[in-house]
């Protein structure tokens, strides 16, 4: 036995002994930590104790088959290679069940954890029969590190900050709210009450169950979701008491009071654990919008969530959007039928959806389902929907776990995306605004906002500051992220200002999309990169028709001089997916000192003159400038300050002229480490991913010659005589 009443052990037994020791209670400390972490709806501490005795378990019945396959081993160390053996084994098993770290760090880490549990108990076993001032240094060492470790585990994030400088706003903006415009986040002055609807019958949630103020109809799912069988049917109907041949339709309800009718905005959750209900979330959201005069509405999705009992891995992604659907169905007749809450109250032609996560991209897939009679992927489930949903709004969306792309025409969109989002990391809801398409029989505008150090979690309230849940969360960098009370600020400023203009037809607030810095007396300080088109908006070159570099979609003619790169190419995310969206890619370099006689530049020459031009717009990244110092036989000169020259020549040679920081700054490459240490964020890709940023300069704001006539603009010049060397993405050239 381990640290008997034998006085007689030698130093080698007391060595064996104290590592056997401490390997046993450092398996026990991981299995237990990591169910403790679980949610099985189970009470925590239940869970440690059982994490515990599942992991002495294993480590028995490893050492015991040990002990049976190497008789031959001498006595005198079978002991420790017994321990050794059933460690590495047991600890593999931890890590493929029940604490999923990358392996290099859970190992790495569970080496450090022995080798501290080892020393200590091989030195309380000195200190016991020995007696010796060796012990005390092995005792204090390991405390040293399993308290260095734990400092580690703890913390938000060693020595990681933050350090990219806030630019300065331009002195020539005119905010908005030095225009008496309101901050669109405040509470308006109309009256709400909340209420909740439900299939009554509901036994895990009281809101939805004996709590619903309305009972609504369960519907059923099974052509949408064949997937619902075998474990996941068995423990999920076991859970919630019904399947998916009975999915209620359940909704929280924030309304305004008052006769009404009100527009509609419905809002669902993303995939998060199945029982940590994550439609209670969004009611920061909610209470604004209701106070504005919007009856909105948080819909509970939760029992198609991911759990223990297994997630659909994107499968139930149809069924996500269908149930929005089917909530508007009900509310539809809801609105029609007498002495119901909802009677007269909806305005059913002014309809808003938005979704967070997995959400997000099903807000997308449901408006696409609005308009087809069938379901795409089995056509004996009929559709008719058909209502008037007018834009939809994207947090931190996927755009990859449904099989289909979804092309969007003719509705208003919005996404929001922070550059700290370590579980969605990359924009994801930027494919979709590069898809969606005007026809122009209408207005319409879609808009897209980086924020950065904004994650995936804090959009919903009732979610984390980390993205990820123990043990995975103890691996992230959460410093440099923004406080919970900005991100929401963020959240209500921009959402609000897309609904105000969507469904009340207020349009004062839209210019915050183009330039955040008009906002700035509202939005918490910060980087933002926003991007805005309208249907109203002339494009001139967006390299998508051809891959021919020298003509355009509209009637222009393309080309370069002095360039080092020009190409036109596919945007990647960091980890090198497609942004579906494609980019004129330009790099410069003049070594030490411009040239003056070979200046690089870029030019659009039209054939028909732009007769009415309001605004010149542009979209702009940084790009990666590793590929042009490739090119290169020096060294590029580093941390300049990208900026260039646009110049406009009309038919007479006149020209009119501004350089783009007069604007706004060219936003820095945001880099970002998701992990405590760079190593962990590998799994990400790159540290960075190019995106654009939208520039609208007022054609008032340039400097012409006293002759220039802008309404015979004939060509369009970028000039790159601002700075030694850069490479940039340039993508929308048009005008308003």
């Amino acid at each position: 036995m381990p640290f008997g009443q034998n006085s007689n052990l030698t130093n080698f037994q007391i060595f064996t002994n104290g590592l056997s020791v401490g390997f046993l209670l450092f398996i026990l400390a991981v299995f237990g930590i990591g169910a403790y972490q679980m949610d099985y709806g189970i009470p925590h501490f239940a869970m440690l104790l059982i994490g515990i005795l599942f992991g002495l378990l294993i480590f028995i019945l490893t050492a015991l088959f040990f002990k049976f396959l190497i008789p031959y081993i001498s006595n005198f160390s079978k002991t420790l290679t017994i321990s050794i053996l059933s460690t590495i084994f047991t600890l593999t098993i931890a890590k493929i069940i029940i604490f999923p770290w990358p392996t290099l760090p859970f190992f790495l880490g569970s080496a450090v954890g022995l080798l501290s549990f080892g020393i200590l108990f091989w030195s309380i076993g000195l200190l016991k029969y020995k007696n010796n001032k060796l012990p005390w240094l092995g005792l204090i060492s390991s405390f040293l590190i399993i308290g260095f470790f734990l400092i580690w585990i703890i913390n938000e994030g060693l020595f990681q900050k933050n350090t990219y400088a806030i630019p300065k706003p331009s002195d020539s903006l005119i905010k908005l709210s030095s225009l008496g415009i309101a901050n669109p986040s405040d509470n308006g002055n109309i009256a709400f009450k909340y209420f909740t609807y439900g299939s009554g019958s509901d036994v895990k949630r009281k809101e939805y169950g004996s709590g619903a103020k309305l009972i609504s109809p369960t519907v059923d799912a099974t052509k949408l979701l064949p997937e619902w069988k075998e474990k996941k049917k068995k423990w999920r109907e076991k859970y919630w008491k019904f399947g998916a041949a009975n999915f209620p339709l359940n909704g929280k309800v924030t309304m305004p009071e008052g006769s009404g009718p009100y527009p509609l905005v419905l809002i669902v959750h993303g995939n998060h654990s199945m029982i940590d209900y994550s439609d209670d979330g969004y009611s920061y959201l909610a209470q604004m919008l209701a106070s504005r005069g919007f009856i909105t509405i948080s819909i509970d999705e939760n029992f198609i969530n991911g759990h223990w009992s297994g997630d659909f891995m994107g499968k139930e992604m149809p069924t996500r959007a269908w149930l929005l659907l089917k909530h508007l169905e009900l509310l539809n007749t809801w609105n029609a039928t007498e002495n119901n809450d909802f009677y007269g109250k909806i305005d059913m032609d002014n309809i808003v959806l938005i979704g967070h996560s997995r959400g997000g991209e099903a807000v997308s897939i449901a408006a696409a389902y609005n308009h087809l009679d069938n379901f795409p992927d089995n056509a004996l489930e009929k559709f008719d929907f058909h209502f008037n949903i007018k834009g939809i709004i994207t947090i931190a969306p996927t755009d990859y776990r449904y099989h289909r792309k979804i092309n969007l025409q003719d509705l208003n969109y919005l996404s929001l995306q922070g550059s700290y989002d370590s579980d969605e990391s990359s924009f994801w809801g930027f494919r979709p605004y590069n898809r969606l398409v005007f026809s122009e029989k209408d207005d319409f505008f879609k808009a897209a906002v980086f924020i950065h150090g904004a994650n995936h979690g804090q959009f919903n309230s009732t979610w984390d500051r980390s993205d990820m849940g123990a043990p995975m969360k103890w691996l992230l960098n959460i410093k440099p992220i923004i406080s919970r009370v900005d991100q929401e600020q963020i959240a209500k400023i921009y959402i609000s200002s897309f609904i105000e203009a969507t469904l009340h037809n207020d349009e004062q607030w839209l210019p915050i999309f183009k330039n955040s810095d008009l906002g700035r007396e509202w939005l918490p300080d910060n980087i933002y990169l926003t991007n805005f088109q309208s249907s109203k908006h002339k494009i001139i070159a967006d390299f998508e028709e051809d891959i021919n570099p020298f003509t355009s979609s509209s009637k222009a003619f393309l080309k370069g001089e002095n360039l080092k790169i020009w190409k036109e190419e596919e945007l990647l995310t960091r980890d090198k997916e497609k942004q579906d969206n494609n980019v004129l890619t330009i790099g410069w370099n003049y070594g030490k000192l411009i040239n003056k006689d070979s200046i690089a530049q870029f030019t659009i020459s039209l054939v028909d003159s732009i007769e009415q031009m309001n605004a010149l717009s542009i979209s702009v990244a940084q790009g990666n400038s590793k590929e042009l110092e490739s090119l290169s036989k020096e060294k590029l000169v580093k941390d300049q300050n990208l900026d260039f020259q646009i110049i406009l020549k009309d038919e007479n040679g006149n020209e009119s002229k501004i350089k783009i920081s007069k604007i706004k700054p060219i936003s820095k490459k945001l880099k970002v480490q998701f992990g405590k240490e760079r190593s962990l964020s590998k799994r990400y890709g790159e540290d960075w991913e190019a995106q654009l940023e939208s520039y609208f300069i007022p054609i008032s704001a340039f400097e012409p010659d006293s002759a220039f006539q802008m309404h015979k603009t004939k060509e369009i010049s970028f000039v790159f005589d601002q700075c030694l060397n850069g490479l940039i993405h340039i993508d929308n050239i048009g005008y308003e």
